[in-house]
């Protein structure tokens, strides 16, 4: 793991009071300062100190205290704990509202982080009514020089992704980034490269692989020059690249991007994290890609052995994981190993309801194909007919995830139409 300072060094805790605005001020620089090089926990130290230096009710109508609980959610939203974020988003909410009542262009900040959070547990509509609210505010006032303008449209631009309305999603990333060109701050920089870096992954999701190469290679400089190489944000960009070199079957190149992914989050937080976990999935989706299911599988074992000693048998990111390898058994023929797979993957979501529930409709999909291949069509039409239910909930209706599954559905009912197949044979996928 990084050498850690030591937070109580740094900013004794003495030094903190909340008659001397001075010395909270220096604080919060110096956590911001260690959350920029990614020392998140003593970061997290410095914010908690700096809210118990003042008394419970101070704490309800002072700027200070809104912008670090604000920080404070953006932590726990990092390492994936998102009942803290929201509790804690929440708080900042509260207190930016009894600061300055209901002026949109001071409640943008806490506003984009709960809209995070939505979208990370897979609440695409709540995000959206949030993130238009304040693109709407902004829009008409003509204030266009606002960093929490710009990150509105990247977080709204990850929504039309999830409706694969890409073009949508590159419009926003697009003024974002002509906003955050614009903007002065301290963190102009870092900004600038998360969103050339939204734009790498948009256009990979568009298939024209030269254009997000182009794109996450200006995201690296940027991100490097403000973060440094061994952060989280630069992770970011090594997946991606990943990712794309993946789509220009530049294997090696795309292997040593992955490389370099795991080995940054290995520095940062040692090897039992939920980031080194995605590394190793990372790694997975790399062999599978390459054919090589065997190692696909030892890969996302070791990532999801890992999420089970920090989480338990339920979790966000374990869900997916069992989603692909499903898949990879599937490839394999190894047919009850793949339902046992996706049954996890589909329980995981609606357990905890996180994990993009459309992840449950596009299980649902998958889990479909091992059931028909073994002849139990009622339940491939059962979960096909699930998946579109789930699909309607989160994504425009007319979106190609559901046509497909409709026309598929109509095709398996024509072959039980046709012939004599008994439905009720073969798996009951809720006992395997």
């Amino acid at each position: 793991m990084q050498d850690s300072p030591d937070s109580t060094k740094l900013i004794p805790e003495m030094t903190l009071s909340s008659d001397n605005l001075e010395s909270i001020r220096k604080a919060i620089h110096e956590a911001d300062e260690l959350n920029r090089k990614a020392f998140f926990k003593e970061a997290s130290d410095i914010y908690e100190k700096i809210l118990a230096a003042y008394p419970e009710e101070a704490q309800k109508n002072s700027p200070e205290c809104a912008d670090v609980l604000c920080k404070i959610s953006r932590l726990f939203l990092r390492k994936g704990e998102y009942g803290k974020a929201m509790i804690t988003g929440e708080k900042s909410l509260s207190t930016y509202k009894n600061i300055y009542g209901d002026d949109i262009f001071k409640l943008a900040y806490p506003l984009n982080q709960i809209a995070r959070i939505h979208l990370a547990e897979g609440r695409h509509k709540e995000s959206q009514a949030i993130l238009e609210s304040i693109i709407n505010a902004f829009e008409q006032a003509g204030n266009n020089n606002d960093l929490q303008f710009a990150r509105a449209y990247d977080c709204m631009s990850n929504i039309h992704i999830e409706n694969a309305a890409f073009d949508k999603s590159v419009s926003l990333l697009k003024k974002s980034l002509s906003i955050k060109e614009n903007y002065q701050g301290e963190d102009r920089i870092g900004e600038i490269g998360i969103t050339l870096c939204a734009l790498g992954k948009v256009y990979h999701r568009k298939k024209e692989f030269a254009k997000s190469k182009d794109y996450l290679l200006q995201a690296k400089k940027y991100i490097v020059e403000y973060f440094g190489e061994c952060h989280v944000t630069t992770s970011d960009v090594y997946i991606n690249l990943g990712n794309t070199y993946i789509g220009m079957k530049d294997y090696e190149s795309a292997k040593q991007a992955y490389t370099a992914h795991h080995k940054i989050n290995v520095k940062l937080h040692g090897e039992l994290h939920f980031a080194v976990s995605e590394s190793y999935f990372t790694f997975g989706i790399y062999h599978a890609q390459k054919k090589e299911y065997h190692k696909a599988i030892e890969s996302m074992t070791k990532a999801t052995g890992i999420l089970q000693k920090l989480y338990g048998r339920f979790s966000p990111r374990i869900g997916k994981m069992y989603y692909y390898m499903g898949w990879v058994y599937a490839q394999l023929g190894k047919l009850t190993q793949s339902l046992k797979y996706y049954r996890e993957s589909i329980l995981n979501g609606y357990k905890i309801q996180s994990y993009f529930l459309t992840g449950v409709g596009d299980t649902s999909v998958h889990i479909s194909f091992p059931l028909d291949f073994v002849g139990d069509l009622k339940n491939a039409i059962n979960f096909l007919k699930q998946s579109n239910v789930t699909f309607k909930k989160y994504l425009d209706r007319n979106h190609g995830k559901i046509r497909l599954n409709s026309e598929r559905i109509m095709d398996i009912e024509e072959i039980i139409s046709t012939s004599n197949i008994n439905l009720n044979n073969a798996y009951n996928i809720l006992e395997i």
